[in-house]
């Protein structure tokens, strides 16, 4: 909530919040439209006064009703011991669960991952996709930019190859984390591929590559082509086109911390599988 509107709650029986800036700013930065509860025309009571002091008045109903139901990151943040993360704290708390226990329990994975993304690296990736990230991801990768430390660049003819490590594979499907160039290339590869096949449909412009297998074409997207705020998962392979797989990165991420820590956890990513740790790396069966 902005705030300045926070700061005119406990004002009583304050009329003419219709020209209010900031309240206008509320109005129109969430898109509230004339169908929505939340709309300076429809919550205005009888007297024509916005009490914003009253629990049960038109306006203060339809406030709180709108703040329940679209608790997002842009328009309430989340209090201290609050339940509620955004989309990027939770990728934050996962991704900070995983990396514990790989340096815990399998150093040689965690040694896999590269330093944080930088700013450049960052800009890059976005000037190269034509759009910004989804904020998960960009905050995963200002984390750690993929697990492609150990990998190797080797020449052949036409180009070059890379050969992941072992031990970049962290994921229970053998999945490596892609490091911005790699999502670079691999979304460059896959929309020249569409494009060759005359196929939209085997991979959108929107569609940004997370996770893949190095040799195959297997993986995990971010859908950053959602109107509605979602950032899906989706799961692609060789035969089938992306479809649904998760609701979110931090869901997927969450799953295997669990899995990593506890052994429990039913996820899309995990079910299934259990690991364990082989010549310090982490393996799974």
């Amino acid at each position: 909530m902005q705030a300045r509107l926070a700061d005119r709650l406990d004002q009583q029986h304050r009329s003419g919040l219709r020209d209010d800036p900031a309240a206008t700013a509320l109005d129109m930065g969430m898109r509230v439209g004339p169908d929505t509860l939340l709309h300076l025309e429809n919550a205005f009571d009888g007297c024509g006064n916005k009490d914003l002091s009253n629990p049960h008045s038109r306006w203060s109903e339809a406030l709180s009703a709108y703040v329940i139901a679209h608790r997002t990151p842009h328009f309430v943040k989340p209090e201290a011991g609050s339940s509620f993360m955004s989309y990027a704290d939770d990728v934050t708390s996962s991704w900070t669960r995983i990396v514990r226990w790989l340096e815990n329990n399998a150093p040689a994975s965690a040694q896999a991952l590269n330093p944080p993304a930088t700013d450049a690296d960052i800009q890059h990736l976005n000037d190269s996709l034509g759009f910004r990230i989804p904020e998960p991801l960009e905050t995963w990768l200002r984390l750690n930019n993929g697990s492609t430390a150990k990998d190797a660049i080797i020449p052949i003819p036409g180009g070059f190859q890379l050969i992941p490590h072992l031990d970049s594979k962290l994921f229970p499907g053998g999945e490596v984390f892609l490091d911005c160039q790699s999502t670079i290339n691999q979304h460059q590869d896959c929309l020249r591929i569409a494009h060759d096949i005359g196929d939209e449909d085997w991979w959108k412009p929107s569609w940004v590559p997370v996770l893949a297998e190095a040799d195959a074409h297997y993986g995990m997207i971010l859908d950053a082509g959602q109107t509605d705020g979602s950032i899906p998962v989706l799961a692609y392979r060789e035969t089938e086109y992306a479809k649904a797989y998760a609701s979110s990165l931090g869901e997927l991420l969450t799953g295997v911390a669990d899995m990593l820590e506890d052994h429990r956890g039913n996820s899309a990513l995990t079910r299934g599988y259990q690991a364990s740790v082989q010549d310090g790396r982490v393996v799974w069966y």
